[in-house]
């Protein structure tokens, strides 16, 4: 049993693999471009992570562009509304979702990849802290995900958006 969770594992991360090949030569990623991955099925949690996206561009200094990889078909509008160059927005779907972010808890095979998530891939623990201190959700997505400084982006110290 433990051979065939293994075998399975390595299948779905083997899909992930494929897709990423692709997506890389679809929409042509260079060295100086990111790939950001929104797992969450909430619109709000994905809003959130979008947000800050912009702080972390400039942050960074970026040069490139930034392919936003959403799980879900309906999330892709809401990056119309964030300015940041974007290469692209595309809908995966859960299936292969899962199949990205297998490959993720693998091995970070980029680095310049994303996940704009705090409890994904499987292993990812920072919404436990959720509450801690009077961390916000806001707060573990600056921190956590995109490693920016408390302030960075916001005006308003670190309370949101």
């Amino acid at each position: 049993m433990v051979i065939m969770n293994i075998a399975k594992a390595f299948w779905q991360a083997y899909r992930g693999r494929q897709l990423w090949l692709g997506l890389k030569k679809e929409y042509k990623l260079t060295d100086w471009d990111w790939a950001m991955l929104f797992p969450s099925d909430s619109e709000e949690e994905t809003a959130l992570a979008l947000g800050l996206v912009k702080s972390f561009y400039q942050f960074e200094e970026l040069s490139g562009e930034i392919l936003l990889i959403f799980c879900r078909e309906e999330f892709k509008i809401l990056a119309e509304s964030f300015p940041f160059p974007q290469k692209g927005r595309v809908a995966i779907g859960r299936e292969a979702c899962e199949s990205l972010l297998k490959l993720y808890s693998f091995y970070h095979f980029e680095g310049n990849f994303i996940v704009a998530s705090l409890d994904k891939p499987a292993g990812r623990k920072a919404g436990r802290l959720l509450g801690y201190k009077g961390l916000s959700r806001f707060d573990l997505y600056q921190a956590f995900v995109f490693r920016l400084p408390h302030d960075t982006g916001t005006g308003n110290g670190g309370n949101g958006p």
